[in-house]
């Protein structure tokens, strides 16, 4: 009876710890934690990046700390705080009578330190990646297969040339794009409010044929302090379908990165296990340049005054 018994529990753990590791409560069995490179960090976890961020808006106070960074903003009654970073953040104590929704976000830490928990939301992403910029002979040489074909053709027939552009320029190319209406002024104001941020630390291409109306673009952030460009955004028309404009695109981001002397590409936000099935289709072509991923649990959190 006892041995039934251990079985059944064991039975229950392993079915709790499948859905917990579905929905990023909790490592998935056999999982190991790489370590990030040297030099490199997410840009939510740069502390640069966030300073200027929160200088261009108001709502958010910008919030350092040794190993994390972090902002904090104001919704109904309570005040919210967002961390990023491995270190655990030191947390002001006695500022005010609002109460404080405290979220932290490791980037490869899974355990939970005292005084916090797991949060049942993931209000970042739950998978991002990067990838080694390499040098101008062999960059290319971790790319997908399919990605080099596309590259080589590229590159022996380019349809369009690459053009550097203001961010109103690029937004009016961005509206022939395939997205919809909403995501697209969503981003629109992204674009926007990155551009007041970073100033000219954000640039814009777009890969324009003869016929002068864009087939494609591709914003990108550069971050000098850690020496690592961002994929900003990108979109193509229907005209570009079935052509290699959008790899002659990423192709143009590493030459330009290697010529800048840039050691990483943060390609952003890929699909997670509830993400969005629309998600698919740029996080395989984002995945197909040499990348690394980078897989979160959900935050950490804690209540303070």
């Amino acid at each position: 009876m006892r041995n039934a018994w251990i079985a059944v529990k064991e039975r229950v753990h392993r079915y709790l710890h499948t859905i917990g590791s579905r929905y990023g409560l909790v490592p998935p069995a056999g999982h190991v934690v790489q370590p990030l490179p040297e030099g490199f960090l997410p840009h939510q976890a740069v502390e640069a990046v966030v300073k200027r961020e929160t200088t261009a808006d108001p709502t958010y106070l910008f919030l350092p700390n040794v190993g994390s960074v972090g902002r904090r903003w104001r919704v109904g009654l309570w005040q919210v705080e967002m961390h990023h970073g491995d270190t655990e953040p030191v947390l002001e104590r006695g500022i005010g009578k609002r109460r404080r929704l405290i979220q932290w976000q490791p980037l490869t830490r899974t355990d939970v330190p005292r005084g916090w928990w797991r949060s049942l939301i993931m209000p970042n992403f739950a998978i991002t990646g990067y990838a080694p910029v390499g040098n101008i002979e062999t960059y290319w040489h971790g790319w997908s297969n399919h990605a080099k074909r596309h590259r080589k053709k590229w590159l022996a027939s380019p349809n369009a040339t690459i053009q550097p552009v203001d961010v109103e320029t690029f937004i009016a190319a961005y509206q022939h794009g395939t997205l919809d209406w909403l995501t697209k002024r969503m981003f629109i104001w992204m674009l926007r409010y990155r551009d007041r941020a970073h100033g000219s630390r954000m640039r814009y291409w777009l890969a324009v044929p003869s016929t002068g109306q864009a087939l494609a673009g591709l914003a990108i952030l550069d971050i000098p302090e850690t020496r690592t460009s961002l994929h900003v955004i990108a979109f193509y028309t229907k005209q570009a379908r079935g052509s290699s404009v959008n790899y002659g695109l990423i192709d143009h981001w590493f030459r330009d990165a290697i010529a800048s002397g840039w050691r990483y590409l943060d390609f952003d936000a890929f699909r997670g296990p509830t993400d969005p099935a629309q998600w698919a289709g740029f996080s395989r072509f984002k995945g197909q340049f040499g990348t690394r991923y980078i897989t979160y649990l959900k935050p950490l959190i804690r209540i303070v005054r």
